[in-house]
């Protein structure tokens, strides 16, 4: 019986810790700038400039917690905007976001929504 307690105590406790994915906390006034100064192109927007392929990436909206806002598209796409700002990207291309997923132990997230894509840097040449 102690040894049934012990896993069922450590097995809520695990549950408590925060998500098992990234996610910068941004304020709603600095949410618009971010996003405005990192666009996102198509193939067509890029095909008669030259640029470098920083690096893909992948963000992720996450409830977490019960009192955690649902997750968004649109936050999952600010988490890609802050990353490859972070890397001093001009922008993104190849955007694509995953259907909404219920609960995860992989993410340990009550639901989420990732969205991936290419961050670039034009050639100033």
């Amino acid at each position: 019986m102690k040894y049934i307690f012990i896993f069922l105590t450590s097995s809520i406790l695990a549950g408590c810790y925060g998500p098992r994915v990234e996610h910068i906390k941004v304020n709603k006034n600095d949410s618009k700038s971010i996003s405005d100064s990192m666009p996102v192109m198509s193939k067509e927007d890029i095909a008669s400039k030259s640029y470098k392929l920083l690096s893909p990436l992948t963000a992720t909206s996450c409830k977490n917690k019960a009192w955690d806002a649902s997750p968004t598209i649109e936050d999952a796409m600010l988490q890609l905007k802050i990353k490859a700002k972070s890397m001093d990207a001009d922008a993104l291309i190849n955007v694509n976001c995953e259907a909404p997923r219920g609960t995860s132990v992989d993410t340990n997230c009550w639901s989420s929504i990732a969205c991936h894509a290419a961050a670039i840097k034009f050639d100033t040449k």
